[in-house]
């Protein structure tokens, strides 16, 4: 039995695994600006290869306001709304 922790693809019943840990994420407000910018791990169905991003770090890499947010940006590899 998986631990409550794991995440299970649904149409393939198998248990994701961590495909990349730190990939950047860029999350947006509900107008589509952005807002912060996190650090997370990609994770990966072996079956069908679909992707999940979960484990996000305790604090965000960068706000919105912060004056080093720009610089971070070059660094985002995903969007979220």
């Amino acid at each position: 039995m998986p631990s409550r922790s794991n995440l299970i693809c649904v149409p393939c019943e198998a248990e994701m695994r961590p495909a990349r840990n730190g990939v950047i994420v860029e999350e947006h407000m509900d107008d589509g600006q952005p807002y912060k910018i996190w650090e997370a791990d990609l994770w990966e169905c072996p079956k069908c290869h679909h992707q999940c991003i979960f484990g996000f770090a305790d604090r965000p890499v960068a706000q919105h306001f912060d004056a080093k947010y720009p610089e971070e940006q070059k660094h985002v590899e995903f969007h979220i709304r």
